[in-house]
């Protein structure tokens, strides 16, 4: 964090799974700890970056087996897909600009953009 304060580079790959999953938190805090909301931003997040072919399939099956492995949830409990307040929630994320949600995308496991990209909420809603 120290080495990238405005969030490019480095830090944007450790935003990973935080613009929705915060979003998530927001809604299901105490039920649902930090790092559980951002395991399921990341898949989600993940899916983003293959519906704009940035990210290879195989990938996100293997960021999503990878979390269960380790016993994360990767789908939001249905109790908490409140999906308007969900998009409240991510309209007010730090990262965002011009009115749009940025999320970091993923170009592979390990590799994203420099800074987070602003992505269309229609697709973030099909989700």
């Amino acid at each position: 964090v120290a080495l990238d304060e405005k969030e490019g580079g480095v830090r944007s790959t450790l935003n990973f799974g935080h613009t929705i999953g915060h979003a998530i938190e927001g809604l299901a805090s105490p039920q649902l700890l930090h790092g559980e909301c951002v395991s399921i931003g990341c898949v989600y997040e993940a899916v983003l970056a293959r519906d704009l072919g940035q990210l290879a399939p195989s990938a996100v099956g293997r960021i999503s087996r990878v979390f269960k492995a380790y016993g994360l949830p990767t789908t939001c409990p249905l109790k908490y897909l409140r999906l308007d307040e969900l998009m409240g929630k991510m309209a007010l994320d730090k990262k965002n600009a011009a009115g749009r949600v940025r999320v970091t995308i993923l170009k592979s496991i390990g590799s994203s953009f420099d800074h987070p990209q602003p992505v269309d909420t229609a697709l973030i809603r099909r989700l």
